[in-house]
């Protein structure tokens, strides 16, 4: 339950988003290397700053999971009770 804002907030602080991950103590270097949000935000700077291949795998899985997100969201039902 609590876990989900405990990553959300160590995502933020490692993704090197606000300032350059390198200098990061040891364990939140490797924490770096580990969640997803610090691999998006590398190829998103990519993306902005000359492409590459890796940049367009991001832009393929985010259309993948726009496409497939608004397919389940087409069939999704109440339960009945």
């Amino acid at each position: 339950m609590f876990i989900g804002p405990i990553l959300m907030v160590v995502q933020l602080a490692t993704a090197g988003r606000t300032f350059p991950w390198q200098p990061l103590p040891g364990p939140l270097a490797l924490i770096h290397q580990a969640l997803p949000m610090s691999h998006a935000v590398d190829r998103v700077r990519q993306l902005m700053f000359g492409g590459s291949a890796a940049a367009a795998w991001l832009v393929a899985s985010l259309l993948v999971s726009v496409l497939g997100a608004l397919k389940r969201g087409r069939y999704r039902t109440l339960p009945r009770t």
